[in-house]
């Protein structure tokens, strides 16, 4: 058995049960630890809470340094698609801020290859799971740049009066 860092070696985590019942394979939620919706759907998301940075807007193992260093916060998951929309914008902003700075400090090359890489989606989500997937897409992207101004150590620039009332 693999040991993880995240979760003793004695308690696995399960994502689905395959159930033979008419061929159908039951998906066994990781939040409310119930049979038959994924935890994306469940209906308790309302109190989703990550137990490394007690943050209302991820589990625990979606949980980075990154995510909790003064970036967009969000009290919650979304349940509708609006509510992503709305966070999606909130990431668009703070990412199109971070390429700015890379810009001013002359990292223009790695702006242009982090700009290169951001995903790409022909069209809005038409159901909460799409939405769910574009929002992971986004936030790892945008990590990725937060990373970057880290690393460059140009993450100071990032706290004049102008980017901080853009970002809260």
């Amino acid at each position: 058995m693999r040991s993880d860092t995240t979760t003793p070696s004695t308690m696995p985590t399960i994502q689905y049960i395959p159930s033979s019942v008419n061929g159908a394979t039951w998906e066994f939620c990781r939040y409310c630890k119930k049979v038959g919706h994924h935890f994306h759907d469940c209906k308790n998301l309302k109190k989703v809470l990550c137990f490394r940075c007690e943050r209302r807007d991820h589990f625990h193992d979606d949980c980075a340094e990154e995510i909790r260093d003064g970036n967009p916060r969000f009290d919650k998951v979304p349940e509708t698609i609006q509510e992503f929309l709305v966070q999606r914008d909130a990431w668009q902003t703070r990412c199109a801020i971070m390429f700015e700075l890379l810009k001013e400090n002359g990292f223009e090359a790695a702006a242009v290859d982090l700009r290169d890489r951001s995903p790409l989606f022909f069209h809005g989500p038409k159901t909460l799971d799409e939405a769910l997937n574009q929002r992971k897409a986004w936030r790892t992207h945008c990590t990725t740049i937060f990373r970057t101004i880290k690393d460059h150590g140009i993450q100071g620039g990032a706290t004049d009066a102008i980017t901080t009332a853009y970002l809260y």
